[in-house]
């Protein structure tokens, strides 16, 4: 591997790491209970525990967060 595929590589990682970071954040934040009504209320910790996942699997919770419907309150 070059030095210039590497650069790119770990270039288009931190892109998909930063992105990832934002989408976690806003599922966290909001978009736990928008997809989730029982999520409603979830302690930080809990809300902490999702994080990981989500940066790692942004596209999917992206989607999700889009084509969600926010549930009826109660």
């Amino acid at each position: 591997m070059t030095i210039a595929a590497a650069e790119t590589l770990v270039t288009l990682l931190a892109a998909y790491a930063a992105i990832g970071a934002l989408v976690a954040l806003i599922t966290v934040t909001i978009g736990a209970a928008r997809i989730d009504p029982g999520a409603r209320g979830m302690p930080l910790q809990a809300r902490l525990l999702i994080f990981p996942g989500a940066l790692l699997l942004w596209p999917l919770m992206l989607a999700k967060l889009i084509t969600q419907k926010a549930p009826p309150v109660s």
